[in-house]
Parts: C-alpha cells; sequence; structure tokens
C-alpha cells in the first residue's frame, strides 16, 4: 500500500536556509555538465563537504581539476540529485537571477500574450529552471513543481513573477 508522503517530510522551507555544498562529480557527470545537460544523477555525484538538503545550493567541481564548472540545486532525496541553473563559476543563487531568467522566459512569451489567455509562462528545463513550472489562465498564474529543491525559493519566485505579470491570483 503506498505511503501518503508529505512535502514537509522532507524539507521544510521555513526552518531551512539553503547552504553552499560542493560538489564534486564523475567523470560521466562532468560530461554531462560540460555538455550542458541539467540533470545530474546520484551516482555520478562522488562527493559532497556535508551531507546536503532539499534546495542547498551545489558548487559543482570538476573530476580532476577542481575547476568550478556549475551550480545548481540539490535534491538528495531524488535520483536527480542535483539540477544545474548555470553553467559557470560566476553567478548567485538569488532573487536577481531568478529575475533574470524568469523575465527571459516569460518575455519570449509576449508575442503570444494577445492571442491567447491560458499559456505557460516557464518550462523548467527549457528556460533554465529544471523542474519548474508557471502557467498563466487568464488573470490566475500557477506555479507548479516537480522537485523538493525549489520549496526554499517559493516567496523570492512567486514575489518576482507578482512583479513581472501582477496577476489576480
Amino acid at each position: 500500500m503506498a505511503k501518503n508522503i508529505s512535502l514537509w517530510d522532507h524539507c521544510d522551507p521555513q526552518n531551512h536556509a539553503p547552504q553552499i555544498v560542493a560538489v564534486k562529480l564523475s567523470p560521466k557527470g562532468e560530461r554531462s555538465v560540460r555538455q550542458h545537460h541539467p540533470w545530474i544523477f546520484d551516482q555520478n555525484i562522488i562527493k559532497t563537504n556535508k551531507t546536503p538538503k532539499a534546495g542547498d545550493v551545489g558548487i559543482v567541481f570538476a573530476h580532476k581539476s577542481n575547476k568550478v564548472i556549475g551550480l545548481g540545486l540539490l535534491d538528495p532525496k531524488s535520483p536527480i540529485a542535483l539540477k544545474m541553473l548555470h553553467f559557470d563559476g560566476g553567478s548567485k543563487i538569488n532573487e536577481a537571477f531568478f529575475h533574470d531568467l524568469l523575465k527571459k522566459a516569460i518575455d519570449k512569451r509576449k508575442p503570444l500574450i494577445d492571442k491567447t489567455n491560458a499559456m505557460r509562462l516557464v518550462f523548467g528545463e527549457n528556460d533554465g529552471l529544471p523542474g519548474l513550472i508557471v502557467d498563466a489562465y487568464d488573470a490566475v498564474m500557477v506555479i507548479k513543481i516537480y522537485s523538493l529543491m525549489w520549496l526554499p525559493y517559493m516567496a523570492q519566485i512567486k514575489d518576482v513573477l507578482l512583479n513581472l505579470c501582477a496577476p489576480k491570483s
């Protein structure tokens, strides 16, 4: 029989401020990052400097050179343990980061705004935000997450979306 599992059993955003976690990848994991693949599976993470929690920021290091090759958000309870957000070393995950990515995604869909009242504004991996979907239905916006890693950032994302789109609900 299936057990009901609450999201809060894994990550309570009120009690978890995301930490920085150093992530060392296997050669296969490094190859995925260098090819800009957004998913890193748990078996391709060979070492972390601390036990990660959902939503922690993973600073990703190359297998041999110890060079930073990207960063992403961790979800250690998922087989896709790291979802890449940036494929370089020069970025911070903060409200400005989310603003830039969300604005870019919404701007791509602006030509459709006058043609429909329902659309997908943010399409996860396609927009550099793996596991995050934002749909607009007339004046209502719906945020869907497919990973616990997004929970600690929901307030920031909601604020950015309210600022960019001004939905009624």
